[in-house]
């Protein structure tokens, strides 16, 4: 018998989940946010447009976990640069642009986003109930829309394919929020993860952590998926769920610290969609799902947000 969702995370951090849109419908979603990516580098209308904060006041020592739009790296030193959309971003542009004033990738863009938002739901609800966490599926997807905190990232890794094989190219880190779905890479056997328990990791520069650590690293293994498949895992914001939201066990499962790396060219999976998707053979393109808890959730005082030290321990 195969192993259950939870008993994969609890070995290697993360498992692979049935997602509803085919690796084709990934793969144009990931050309047209990438194109998206794109206009707003050459049109600074666009880029202001997208580009807002649902969570001001949750800023707090570098991390914004209600940003979205168009960024750089921000607590690394990744060549990339990223689009996050989510349940505003339309509203929020067209506030801005009306729908006849916007280049035709961006019109493109708000019913892939729509149809996204709508498959990362679907499977995130499917893989929490399955490990015994339906509360947070709750605390991610409450009735009211724009009260969700849900970031569809995709990122342009500027270069990635022209770094020294085995350099890292993504920096380790474990995700801020409650959990996160891998969707698509245009290239792929890159990422290595292991299993993250952030109270093991703290803010202080003491001896435990430092082992904490480099146990941590030397744990690293590569993330095997298919193109059928999603990747799910959890996020640091995990472990700052109140007493009560989840069952000992639930509560007790790891997190995923991963980093990407880049392989010799013959352990790379290039995906057939590569092409048309980057436009430069030199950059990787990917397309991540970020659940953070919705806006009432994350502001009752209860649920306490990663730091930058906890989510980007230092090696």
């Amino acid at each position: 018998m195969a192993p259950s969702a939870v008993e994969r995370i609890r070995q290697y951090g993360w498992t692979g989940v049935s997602f509803g849109l085919s690796e084709q419908a990934c793969a144009e979603y990931a050309r047209i946010s990438n194109g998206v990516i794109g206009l707003a580098q050459a049109d600074e209308r666009v880029r202001r447009a997208l580009s807002f904060d649902i969570a001001p006041e949750q800023v707090k020592g570098g991390i914004a976990p209600g940003l979205f739009g168009i960024s750089g790296a921000r607590n690394s030193l990744d060549k990339k640069i990223w689009l996050h959309g989510g349940y505003q971003t339309e509203s929020r542009v067209s506030a801005q642009m009306p729908l006849n004033d916007q280049p035709q990738i961006l019109r493109d863009y708000w019913p892939a986003l729509t149809k996204m938002l709508k498959a990362v739901e679907m499977s995130m609800r499917g893989v929490l109930c399955e490990i015994g966490a339906e509360p947070v599926a709750a605390i991610i997807f409450p009735r009211k829309l724009w009260k969700r905190n849900v970031h569809i990232r995709t990122v342009r890794y500027l270069g990635a394919r022209q770094s020294p094989a085995w350099s890292e190219v993504v920096a380790g880190h474990a995700d801020l929020g409650l959990c996160s779905e891998h969707i698509f890479e245009t290239h792929g056997n890159w990422f290595y993860g292991g299993r993250y328990y952030g109270p093991r990791i703290t803010d202080d520069q003491s001896d435990e952590r430092k082992a904490a650590i480099r146990a941590l690293r030397q744990e690293l293994r590569r993330l095997d998926t298919t193109s059928e498949e999603a990747l799910f895992f959890l996020g640091a914001g995990w472990h700052g769920l109140p007493d009560g939201v989840l069952t000992d066990d639930a509560r007790c499962l790891p997190a995923l610290y991963h980093a990407g790396f880049r392989p010799d060219s013959g352990q790379e999976y290039v995906s057939s969609y590569a092409e048309v998707v980057t436009g430069n053979p030199e950059d990787r393109v990917s397309v991540i799902a970020f659940a953070q808890p919705n806006l009432d959730f994350a502001t009752n005082g209860e649920f306490v947000l990663p730091t930058v030290a906890k989510c980007r321990p230092q090696y």
